[in-house]
């Protein structure tokens, strides 16, 4: 009897999936084109935008499970410069000018409850992006992390006066901190000395997009981790070892039993 072995691949090879393989995708087997091109597209947008949200953001195209923008949550009528919305596996939390909201989603189990109470608030409008109903029944803890507290990390300025690509700018601060004077004036940075630097900058990142993904998604260094894998005395749970399990996997790293 042979010992051969016949490798089959049912893709019918596409440009695009040459596209793919550049940032890292596979079209998956039963993955309609059109499908795998929005997810190409995607990372592409994605591949020089690196701040503090990129592994989230990727949760949307690096498998074929797909994201589902629901609406965007947009404040009116306030400085934005001083509010602030953010989610994680938990809450989410909106802070506009110091008056803080926060909506555990052991309490809003589902999206359609906390939609609900998002429009009962002052101050905020919502504009709907789902085409159908189909999310009302999505778990809360599944939304993608916001955090609207942002960071541009490589922004060079060679200019006097440099329009920043960013609205709602907090703070500029240069990689070396006394190399000139400036000030930022209205997303604008105004300076005295003509050359070429480096800096970076915080800024608010309004409006919102509400996102659902298939993943729910909490950083290992992070509380609501914790929370996840230990008691509320503070000792790792059966749960909480498997899943500390799963990821020294990754490392060929394992707890005892």
């Amino acid at each position: 009897m042979s010992n051969s072995t016949i490798a089959r691949n049912n893709n019918n090879p596409q440009l695009i999936d040459q596209y793919g393989s550049y940032v890292g995708l596979i079209r998956k087997r039963n993955e309609e084109i059109n499908s795998f091109k929005d997810r190409v597209v995607q990372a592409y947008r994605d591949l020089y935008e690196l701040d503090n949200e990129s592994f989230y953001r990727s949760l949307g195209y690096i498998t074929s499970s797909r994201e589902k923008n629901l609406f965007t949550i947009t404040l009116e009528n306030v400085e934005l410069i001083n509010c602030s919305i953010k989610s994680n596996y938990e809450s989410l939390i909106l802070d506009i000018e110091g008056e803080e909201s926060i909506f555990l989603y052991q309490d809003y189990k589902f999206i359609i409850d906390l939609y609900n109470a998002l429009n009962l608030m002052n101050n905020i409008k919502i504009e709907m992006l789902a085409e159908d109903d189909s999310w009302h029944f999505l778990h809360c803890k599944n939304i993608k992390s916001i955090e609207t507290d942002r960071l541009f990390l490589r922004q060079f300025i060679e200019e006097f006066i440099v329009e920043l690509p960013r609205e709602n700018v907090v703070d500029f601060s240069l990689f070396l901190s006394d190399e000139f004077d400036f000030q930022v004036d209205n997303d604008t940075l105004i300076r005295d000395e003509r050359g070429f630097k480096k800096g970076y900058f915080a800024y608010k990142d309004f409006p919102v997009i509400l996102t659902w993904t298939p993943f729910a998604a909490a950083a290992c260094n992070s509380n609501e981790f914790e929370n996840i894998v230990k008691d509320e005395y503070g000792n790792i749970t059966q749960r909480g070892a498997k899943v500390v399990n799963r990821i020294l996997e990754k490392q060929n790293t394992y707890w005892g039993n």
